[in-house]
């Protein structure tokens, strides 16, 4: 996998979920969700073969410091096992002959807790 942003707690996270019909025919009712909870903005609800088309969503950096018992295990800032914020985008849609279609997509980011970065200058 590739590397994490590293969000500062409090500042503006934004999300892109672009979405492509790598199918032969028209999608519709589009409808893109994320798992945790965030609204997303989602201007299209048709998709043409090979169209992509984005939605956006916003949200605070949450601060991993304070709950370093939740998110998912990764390497932040170079950082071995560090805790990283997980969402999930999903996508679902119908073709124009009513056959339901779906995906999703994970997406993270990190801040290092403080005493991790002090101490891993002495282990």
């Amino acid at each position: 996998g590739g590397k994490a942003p590293v969000i500062p707690p409090g500042d503006t996270v934004n999300w892109t979920y672009r979405v492509t019909n790598i199918g032969g025919v028209e999608l519709e009712d589009i409808d893109v969700t994320d798992n945790m909870g965030l609204t997303v903005n989602c201007p299209h609800d048709t998709l043409a073969p090979d169209e992509s088309r984005d939605s956006t969503a916003s949200a605070t950096g949450k601060d991993r410091t304070i709950d370093p018992f939740t998110g998912v295990i990764g390497n932040c800032a170079g950082l071995p096992a560090s805790r990283m914020y997980e969402n999930i985008g999903a996508v679902t849609a119908v073709t124009a002959g009513g056959t339901p279609v779906e995906a999703d997509d994970k997406s993270h980011y990190c801040n290092p807790r403080k005493d991790l970065i002090f101490r891993s200058g002495f282990e």
